[in-house]
């Protein structure tokens, strides 16, 4: 079959337009794929609180089902975050290791009512505890678990009974104890440490104490016999305070 130059050069186009054609629609059909807007899955629902009255009331809000030969159905309330500080609680006269411990204040508009909270710790449940209510704008301290990394020790090298000396009239006990927190975790932490002295409560019995680091805080709060220090140990670090006290009662008397 012979053509003209002039009608092959028509089917050459015709072709070209197809293919171009066909190869768009490709090109378009990927870039529809390709700018397809996200399939987003549909938020759960948020139970919205009435306080009104004495009693809170929560609407879900939408239509739930509970299936035959089920006890109960649980239905998320919210989510809530809240800044906390965080820092180690170290009692050396009656623990040996620190606890770790959380304060935070509710600033959000609902009250949190009290109940058995689970405690979670870096990612993982630790335990239990009890939420007590919270109203908006209050604050918190919650206790978030031992600290097995965080030693502590407290010795009474030096214990001594007796008169003060020859040129003294009255009677004495005074008592020298170290006191060691030692961190063997791998993060440095902030730890409030307690210890107490013995207070009087007779003008005769005189108590006096000295420490090495000097307390942050003498009766926190208004409990007498408290101090209270204030440490930054560091990861591998140990922090030692040294402290003394001492008691006078004149002759005659007997300490009891």
């Amino acid at each position: 079959m012979i053509i003209s130059q002039e009608e092959l050069e028509r089917q050459n186009l015709q072709n070209f337009q197809a293919q171009t054609r066909g190869l768009s629609l490709e090109m378009a059909e990927e870039a529809d794929m390709m700018a397809a807007p996200a399939v987003m899955a549909e938020a759960p629902a948020a139970m919205t609180a009435d306080f009104s009255g004495a009693t809170v009331t929560y609407r879900y809000p939408v239509k739930v089902d509970i299936r035959n030969g089920v006890d109960d159905l649980r239905l998320p309330l919210d989510t809530l975050r809240f800044d906390a500080r965080v820092w180690a609680q170290a009692v050396p006269s009656r623990d040996q290791i620190a606890y770790r411990m959380v304060e935070f204040t509710n600033d959000g508009q609902e009250i949190l009512l009290p109940g058995e909270a689970l405690i979670f710790a870096d990612g993982t449940m630790i335990g239990f505890s009890w939420l007590p209510l919270l109203a908006a704008g209050a604050d918190t301290e919650l206790g978030f678990g031992p600290l097995d990394g965080l030693r502590l020790t407290r010795r009474t090298p030096n214990r001594s009974e007796g008169d003060t000396g020859v040129f003294s009239s009255s009677n004495q006990l005074r008592e020298a104890a170290v006191i060691e927190v030692e961190n063997l975790t791998g993060q440095d932490w902030d730890v409030l440490l307690r210890d107490a002295i013995p207070f009087s409560e007779q003008d005769d019995l005189e108590v006096s104490f000295e420490a090495t680091p000097n307390p942050a805080r003498v009766a926190p709060d208004g409990k007498r016999g408290v101090l209270e220090w204030d440490l930054d140990v560091s990861a591998g670090a140990t922090q030692t305070i040294q402290l003394d006290y001492t008691l006078r009662w004149p002759n005659g008397y007997v300490l009891r």
